[in-house]
């Protein structure tokens, strides 16, 4: 009787704790199904909001690159020599009365670096309605002759831009005869020398020829004049031909000098007469 009763009582919990586990889960059903739809509420809500300061801010972009409360009153060039300001502008699109925030900084410094003639730009934008344009420009040395045409090179016989009237400047002619090519890396550290030097007028120079026969050459005074420098013990050669020049124009014998050829063992001074 006793088993019999503890039977009964038994299948009753079971039935107890199985409707109970029915409440609960039905229970989570719903409140799964109102938590998703608040979700859904919310995030229509904020696509909504969205959309609408995404519209705001492309209409106070348009408002601010379109007002003239921010118009450029003034542009400045600096540090140009061959690239004209005019040009500078015309390859910028930076005008005076065009608005400030139109403008691409980063864009207009790569339109600018395409010029044969600037080697690096910097640009700056002030609040006040001015731009400030900072060029360093490649520096012409010399005219080179590349495929028939006329350039102007630079220190290292790079060659920059043809030769035209609107930048024309005299500058002595680099010609790289056979096995010349070898000595481009010698030139700056030639034309430093010589800039330096009170013996030489820079002015006088006609051509530098670079040859594997002779080295380095300088011709002054159109031929009346040439100094040649062998490449060997470089440093050393140079700083004995400073030390030459400056003797022989301290004793006013520049005028009486037909070659210099300067090697590693010493320096050899031809004089066009006796002295």
């Amino acid at each position: 009787m006793l088993n019999i009763f503890r039977k009964k009582k038994y299948l009753q919990n079971i039935y107890v704790k199985k409707r109970t586990s029915y409440s609960i889960k039905k229970i989570d059903g719903s409140f799964i199904r109102s938590f998703f739809s608040h979700w859904a509420v919310f995030f229509v809500l904020s696509c909504f909001v969205l959309i609408i300061l995404i519209f705001s801010g492309i209409k106070a972009y348009k408002n601010l690159i379109t007002s003239n409360f921010f118009r450029i009153e003034k542009v400045l060039v600096h540090g140009t020599n061959f690239f004209s300001q005019d040009n500078v502008l015309k390859y910028a699109k930076i005008y005076p009365g065009n608005n400030s925030f139109s403008v691409n900084i980063r864009e207009v410094e790569r339109t600018l670096k395409q010029n044969p003639w600037v080697e690096k730009v910097s640009i700056k934008r002030s609040l006040l309605g001015v731009f400030d344009i900072f060029i360093t420009e490649r520096e012409p040395a010399f005219w080179m002759q590349k495929d028939g045409v006329l350039y102007y090179a630079d220190v290292f016989g790079n060659a920059i831009t043809k030769v035209d009237s609107e930048n024309f400047i005299s500058l002595p002619t680099l010609e790289v005869l056979d096995g010349g090519e070898k000595l481009m890396s010698y030139l700056a550290e030639l034309i430093k020398m010589l800039n330096k030097s009170s013996a030489i007028d820079m002015n006088k120079i006609s051509v530098f020829r670079l040859s594997k026969k002779n080295g380095v050459e300088v011709v002054c005074d159109k031929n009346s004049f040439t100094m040649s420098i062998d490449p060997k013990l470089w440093g050393k050669n140079l700083q004995n031909l400073d030390s030459v020049l400056l003797d022989i124009k301290s004793k006013n014998e520049m005028g009486l000098v037909k070659q210099i050829n300067v090697y590693s063992k010493g320096v050899w001074v031809q004089y066009s007469k006796k002295i």
